[in-house]
């Protein structure tokens, strides 16, 4: 039964999140969008995105027994990851993915700094027998995450290196880890590249360094016409990638 799980684990990844042509994983962290609008948006948007990633913000306001709903409304259409950044001990984080798991997620994000020993080793071993995926969070878009994490993105590596984990989570706007992690580690992980408008990324930034999808949430979330808006990033990601052919490591979307 655990390697079923493991099996089904990466096969699901990897089929949503990269095997599809749809490059848009769509963050959902403080309202709005309220439940009900989250529906009407996930009936619209399914052309263009992949997956749904879920903050913590928005889990603590609707609880879980409101997105277990929605999960299981949306399962076949949309890859869910819940995005808490996980950062603690292993028997701190291992009832969460337990809670997870319930609720229907099919992946979690835990922070990378965290380590190996006693925290991401049995947090991937649990993750895998319930049949998820993990994400490790490798930096985050804002200025200071250059105080810390980046400084100790060689540490970073050699935990991305020991780990079983699916996917990684880099900001698009830092096109030479997406392109250092590709060199090191190949197609072993889904990247998704975060950050995208609002922390000051260009859509199609993060694919061309070689991530799978680019996360983006409240440039969609906050329009009155969410079609449009979804439309228009999906443009502008050809439009960069088609403008840097030659600099680009992957050129995913469909030119």
């Amino acid at each position: 039964m655990w390697l079923e799980n493991m099996l089904v684990c990466i096969l699901s990844a990897y089929r949503m999140l990269r095997g599809l042509e749809r490059t848009i994983v769509l963050a959902i962290n403080y309202p709005p969008p309220d439940i009900t609008r989250l529906n009407t948006l996930l009936d619209r948007v399914y052309e263009y995105v992949s997956g749904v990633k879920i903050g913590l913000p928005y889990v603590l306001r609707y609880g879980l027994k409101n997105l277990s709903n929605l999960i299981n409304r949306y399962k076949d259409k949309y890859y869910f990851i819940a995005d808490l950044k996980l950062a603690d001990i292993a028997d701190v984080m291992l009832p969460v993915v337990d809670e997870l798991s319930e609720t229907g997620f099919q992946g979690v994000v835990s922070h990378a700094f965290v380590g190996y020993k006693g925290a991401l080793e049995p947090l991937s071993l649990r993750v895998k027998e319930l049949g998820m995926d993990l994400f490790l969070q490798v930096s985050l878009p804002h200025e200071g995450a250059g105080e810390v994490i980046d400084k100790s993105y060689h540490l970073i590596k050699n935990v991305l290196n020991l780990t079983d984990a699916s996917g990684l989570i880099v900001p698009a706007s830092k096109g030479l880890i997406i392109r250092e992690i590709r060199s090191s580690f190949g197609k072993r992980h889904v990247i998704l590249a975060s950050g995208i408008l609002r922390m000051g990324a260009k859509p199609g930034e993060g694919i061309c360094s070689g991530a799978d999808a680019e996360v983006v949430g409240r440039a969609i979330t906050l329009s009155t016409d969410l079609e449009n808006a979804t439309r228009e990033i999906i443009t502008s990601q050809r439009t960069y990638i088609e403008s840097r052919k030659s600099e680009c490591i992957n050129t995913r979307v469909s030119l």
